[in-house]
């Protein structure tokens, strides 16, 4: 069935924010409602908004956008439960990635290095937290050198950090059905493409997946205190995270 826009005239076969428009009127909208936008009309606020006049006057197309029935409350509120998903899929696995990310860029993970980095070699510490913290950048240094083994590519890369990053194992997920629809799509697509572009590595798929597990073996106050405490001090990963998402929610 075709429907009339009823913002600018034009055709749509769909409804958002309580009104039938097109995609064009619907970005308009939510980006105007989630950022606080405000625009000035440089005419009799009567301006003409139909598909060929509607880019002309923002003001009058908000206007008509809201005299036509869309409803702000829904563009703000459509964005809280991805917002929300984001966070806590990024709090679960950001060291995961991050680890990914080191193994990628060919990160230098030399332990002399590293500590003065992080301040730990002007800090007093004891014997046993010195050996302790050692382990768990060596750990660190294996996980990193057995992804660089394999010698994975680019888009091999992208599919790992989609299944790192989508696990239903995240806390405060409302919709665990699809973060974990996305997660087996994101494995499928990673098999695909190790079948078809390295069929002579018939375990590469397998030998790929099972590199994702040890990843958590990672310490992530460790990641913190080598590569963001002087950045960020003591402030926790996941704490700035949550921020992050929340300024952005204030910006928008």
């Amino acid at each position: 069935m075709i429907i009339k826009k009823m913002v600018c005239g034009d055709k749509s076969s769909g409804k958002h924010y309580g009104q039938f428009t097109c995609e064009g009127c619907k970005s308009f909208f939510k980006r105007s409602v989630r950022r606080s936008l405000s625009y000035t009309c440089r005419g009799n606020r009567d301006c003409p908004i139909d598909q060929h006049h509607r880019n002309q006057c923002q003001y009058c197309r908000l206007k008509k956008c809201l005299k036509v029935g869309m409803r702000r409350e829904d563009a703000v509120n459509s964005a809280c439960p991805p917002r929300a998903a984001s966070v806590a899929l990024l709090r679960m696995s950001w060291s995961e990635l991050f680890v990914l990310n080191a193994a990628q860029c060919s990160m230098p993970l030399h332990v002399a290095p590293l500590l003065a980095a992080a301040g730990l070699h002007a800090s007093p510490m004891s014997a046993e937290r010195v050996v302790a913290f050692m382990d768990h950048i060596r750990v660190f240094q294996e996980q990193v050198e057995k992804l660089k083994a394999l010698q994975v590519d680019t888009a091999e890369y992208s599919c790992l950090k989609s299944i790192v990053l989508f696990t239903s194992d995240a806390m405060g997920l409302s919709d665990v059905a699809h973060v974990e629809s996305i997660q087996e799509k994101s494995q499928c697509a990673l098999e695909e493409y190790v079948r078809n572009q390295y069929p002579n590595q018939p375990n590469r798929f397998g030998r790929l997946l099972l590199r994702l597990p040890s990843l958590r073996i990672v310490s992530s106050p460790v990641i913190e205190q080598l590569f963001f405490v002087r950045l960020v001090g003591k402030t926790p990963i996941e704490t700035l995270l949550r921020d992050i998402f929340k300024k952005n929610t204030r910006v928008k």
